[in-house]
């Protein structure tokens, strides 16, 4: 039986479009179906009076929770016999149905939806936005759904005596019954408050709260008891209320109050976004800072996160001795004394402050900076985060020195900006910090011209990016902070506290005439105690692994199999690799426990002589007139920092302008200190590498010592007094350049032209390539390395970070010169101009390899030659070689309009002949696995055969199979070839013969 689905007259009639005329559409339909019933009512009526349930199945279609069973009672009427209604009661609910037209009524009211009383209520739209629900009457202001919502839920809707709305989920499995509190009437953390919704059952006395407001966000992530407010984990979010009522007590704990960790984290985040959890056992405590994304977890000993495996959070959080304005700030420390600090992101104020959002649902980003372990300078990992430190220096500066660096604030800033060099277009993001840092210089006109040299740099090729046009912001140099720069660079105003500019830069501001470049200072070799100490250490290690004698053995594989010429030479080699690995000598080491009290006083040793040396040289620095020490204290000049020691091995002109020796010292003799310093750094370095290599052993019984060996054996065999900044690389790096690598080095010094081949992990990417830059910068050509497009990103953020950002101070450029490019005279140029800056500058080039081949190419296209590569020899270095020349990143760019290959068709139709035949031929010799080497197929598809040397070194074989192949053709020519049959005897014994 079918019956109309009925929907009564709504309340709210306002939200039916006044276009859309719902009785006049369905009236004929309505008529019609009326009339059908009327002829047949008495059928129909004995049909329910003698199988009632009938209806409560045809109730059920509307009310979806109506009982299963109700008894139904014909409904007599005066004036008309049998007029098809019937009622049931159930509950003190009272149903009733018209069989004539199908109306359903609940109450005495059909279904209908909500009206816009409840709709409209702020309750109803966060948790169920514009939807609707088709309900029925559940009382004199309170309506209940028709059909349920998900599984067995259904819910009710009332106005209470207050005249506010009411909310109750009805779970008809489970029997929950529970009611929407209104987020102001419970006190939580604002997070757990406002991006929850909240369900009190309050005949269990507990209270769910979900993540999210909409009503299908069921996931529990708390449950509210009298006694506590628990955590529930994942696995279990998605399970009934009275199911996680029952296992609360193996749930962790939500607690409300503040404890000293809290305090601390207070530095990093707002004190109502940090959640202090309890696990079940009370025996743990975490931290957590959802808005950042953050964990910790407190146990007895220490507080450790839980992002960053193996560092605790430092009990002192304070910046003693640099940032002393920042307040805003994390610092944690691993077993190994090894730091990183957490910064917000944000927006920087004056004196360190950092404004974030205050928003409680924000998803809020910081920056990971790594405090290097000898010169404790903040490390960040991208150009961003370094901009974002330069203003933290900026927004902080002064005229005191900064106790870490002995420098101002202003001049680090400075250094982190050059750090950030770089010649193509800054993100949008980048380029605001990079403005931010520009409102913190008022102060400083070295500053705020260093912010400007930035940005004018990075956009002198910005033709060369996707993102061209106009940058979005400019930091053009500034006339007023020019002119003061120019008073104080020349000397004209005393005793003034500006940081000067590099030699580039003071020229690109200032020209050529304002710089003049001392000569560089010889350094003769020559042996000192510190230096013999390190030579001795280094042969001490060396011994302490036993060098056995090469193994014995015979070549493990059989050659007796080998059919053709092919794999006997494949065999010999094979035979060759495995007797040069049987010869390699193979090495142990010594037992660890006696190692160790060597190494802790080879360890104290180090670092005593270290110290006395950094002494010494620091001490030339240290002011002892009277008026020096004044202008010390008036930020005038500034006291040499340890990292500056680096500068004396790379740069020693770049510390004339603020640091002045007060000893006798001539500057060659700081600099073969600075020597003996860094050498005893690298050494220091070496021992502290080879304690944690033990520790981790005598930690797992199974450890490889492969590693230790390694660093137990490694000697220098380069003379450090030719290549300071080898050494200069080795102590920031804190590592030390390997035999191998420099006997690998030295090769393709001395053989331009060479390729070597390395196994991966030997450090080809990350050391050689650094090496080879250092030892051939000079301002005579240009140094260009190609790398793989794949790893061209990788590659440039390494270098920036390892050779940019550092104390070397070389700056990478790049050239994405592409087809899309016009090459004219001012493009040109402006290349040019990029290379001569280069090559003055000690730079170098890294580009891919379609890069270097468009730019050639385009010249040949357009006739314009880029002069710079023609003025300057280039030193191309190649990474991954093989690759790279590999013929798949050759470039052709094609000149004219298309034209036909000459007999085109002609061509491969014969290749394709001839794949047919040696793939249908039984010829034997094509079957012979000495001549051809073949290779199972899928049908459909020509073989894969070979054919091997020995194929070509018999006459009478080639000559064969191509008298064969020749028979066919001219015998049964395939389709393309079907005109040989119109060929004469003679003119076929002619191609034969051919």
């Amino acid at each position: 039986m079918l019956f109309e689905k009925a929907v009564g007259p709504s309340e709210d009639e306002q939200s039916i479009p006044e276009s859309i005329s719902f009785e006049s559409t369905t009236e004929p339909f309505v008529q019609a179906m009326v009339a059908i019933m009327a002829r047949r009512v008495d059928q129909i009526q004995a049909m329910v009076t003698a199988s009632p349930q009938i209806l409560t199945g045809c109730l059920r279609l509307i009310v979806k929770d109506a009982p299963e069973t109700l008894e139904w009672y014909e409904v007599q009427c005066d004036e008309v016999e049998n007029c098809g209604c019937f009622e049931a009661s159930n509950a003190g609910t009272l149903f009733s149905i018209n069989l004539l037209n199908g109306n359903v009524l609940v109450d005495g009211f059909p279904p209908g939806l909500l009206p816009s009383s409840i709709t409209s209520d702020p309750l109803f739209v966060r948790t169920f936005g514009n939807k609707n629900f088709e309900v029925v009457k559940d009382g004199l202001s309170s309506f209940r759904s028709c059909s349920p919502i998900g599984s067995g839920i259904f819910y009710r809707f009332s106005i209470d005596g207050n005249n506010q709305l009411q909310i109750f989920e009805q779970n008809s499995e489970t029997n929950e019954d529970l009611v929407l509190l209104r987020k102001d009437e419970i006190d939580l953390p604002i997070r757990l408050r406002e991006m929850h919704s909240h369900w009190s059952w309050n005949d269990k006395g507990i209270v769910v709260i979900r993540a999210g407001h909409e009503y299908n966000q069921r996931a529990a992530s708390y449950i509210m008891a009298k006694e506590e407010t628990y955590l529930v984990p994942f696995a279990n979010q998605m399970h009934s209320a009275n199911y996680l009522l029952l296992r609360r007590g193996t749930f962790d704990k939500f607690r409300l109050g503040q404890t000293s960790v809290s305090e601390a984290l207070c530095r990093f985040e707002n004190e109502s976004f940090i959640h202090v959890i309890v696990d079940a056992s009370n025996s743990a405590v975490k931290y957590c800072l959802p808005r950042f994304s953050l964990e910790f977890e407190q146990s007895e000993v220490s507080v450790l996160c839980t992002q960053f495996s193996g560092f605790r959070l430092l009990e002192d959080q304070t910046f003693r001795d640099t940032l002393a304005g920042l307040s805003q700030g994390l610092i944690l420390e691993n077993e190994f004394k090894e730091r990183i600090v957490l910064i917000p992101h944000g927006v920087i104020l004056p004196f360190a402050q950092i404004q974030t959002s205050d928003k409680h649902d924000a998803k809020l980003a910081y920056w990971i900076y790594k405090e290097h372990k000898r010169f404790r300078s903040l490390q960040a990992t991208n150009t961003i985060g370094r901009l974002h430190l330069a203003a933290l220096y900026a927004s902080n500066a002064s005229s005191v020195s900064d106790k870490r660096f002995g420098k101002t604030g202003f001049m680090v800033a400075i250094e982190l900006l050059r750090q950030c060099w770089r010649n193509e277009p800054f993100s949008d993001k980048e380029a605001s910090k990079l403005l931010e840092v520009e409102t913190h210089s008022m102060l400083c006109s070295s500053l705020t011209l260093m912010c400007s040299y930035l940005f004018v740099c990075s956009n002198r090729l910005r033709f060369l990016h996707e993102a061209n046009g106009n940058p979005p912001m400019s930091l053009k140099p500034q006339p007023l902070a020019l002119e003061d720069y120019r008073l104080r660079a020349r000397g004209w105003l005393k005793n003034s506290t500006l940081p000067r500019l590099h030699a580039s830069e003071e020229v690109f501001f200032l020209g050529p005439s304002c710089f003049t470049r001392k000569e560089d200072t010889m350094l003769h070799t020559r042996t000192t105690e510190p230096s013999k100490f390190v030579k001795a250490t280094d042969l001490n290690l060396e011994s302490m692994v036993r060098k056995n004698e090469a193994a014995k053995g015979l070549f493990p594989l059989n050659d007796i199999g080998a059919r053709n010429l092919q794999e006997v030479k494949m065999m010999a080699e094979l035979k060759g690799s495995y007797e040069i690995y049987r010869k390699e000598p193979k090495y142990t080491v010594s037992t660890l426990e006696d190692s160790w009290s060597v190494l802790n006083q080879y360890a104290r040793n180090t670092t005593t002589l270290r110290d006395d040396v950094e002494k010494q040289i620091l001490d030339q620095f240290v002011p002892r007139r009277s008026e020096d020490r004044l202008l010390l204290y008036s930020g005038s000049r500034f006291i040499l920092g340890t990292i500056d020691l680096l500068t004396l091995l790379t740069d020693p002109e770049r510390i004339r302008h603020h640091h002045f020796p007060s000893g006798e010292s001539t500057l060659a003799d700081l600099i073969q200190d600075s020597l003996d310093w860094g050498l005893l750094c690298v050494l220091e370095d070496k021992l502290s590498r080879i304690k944690m290599q033990i520790k981790g052993m005598q930690q797992h019984d199974e450890a490889d010592p492969g590693a230790l060996i390694d660093e137990l054996i490694c000697t220098r065999e380069w003379e450090p007094a030719e290549h300071l900044k080898w050494l200069a690389f080795e102590v920031e790096q804190q590592i030390q350049i390997r035999p191998y690598q420099y006997h690998t080095v030295r090769q393709l010094m001395e053989n331009p032209g060479t390729m070597v081949q390395l196994n991966m992990g030997l450090g080809k990417t990350r050391v050689l390539v650094p090496m080879l830059v250092m030892q051939e910068l000079d301002e005579k050509h240009l140094i260009r390395l190609s790398v793989l497009p794949a790893i061209l990103h990788e590659a440039v953020e390494f270098y920036r970070k390892t050779l940019t950002a550092s104390a070397l101070c070389i700056n990478l450029y790049t050239m994405p010169f592409h087809r899309n490019v016009g090459l004219d005279a001012e493009t040109s140029e402006a290349l040019t101009d990029e290379i001569q800056s280069c090559i003055k500058n000690n730079g170098f080039l890294v580009l891919a390899p379609r890069h270097r081949n468009s730019l050639l190419l385009k010249q040949y296209d357009h006739n314009v030659s880029v002069k710079g590569l023609k003025k300057y020899p280039v030193w191309d270095l190649i990474d991954e070689s093989d690759a790279i020349l590999h013929y798949d990143f050759q470039l052709v760019y094609a000149l004219g309009s298309q034209v036909p290959l000459p007999d085109g068709p002609s061509r491969w139709n014969a290749i394709e002949v001839l794949l047919q035949i040696l793939a249908r031929s039984s010829f034997p010799v094509l079957y012979n696995a000495v001549f051809v080497h073949r290779e199972v197929v899928s049908p459909g598809t020509f073989p894969r055969l070979r054919l091997l040397q020995d194929f070509f070194q018999s006459n009478d074989t080639k000559q064969a199979v191509a008298s064969h192949i020749a028979a066919i053709i001219i015998s049964e020519p395939p389709r393309h070839l079907r005109w040989i049959n119109q060929l004469s005897v003679e003119d076929k014994q002619t191609l034969v013969e051919i």
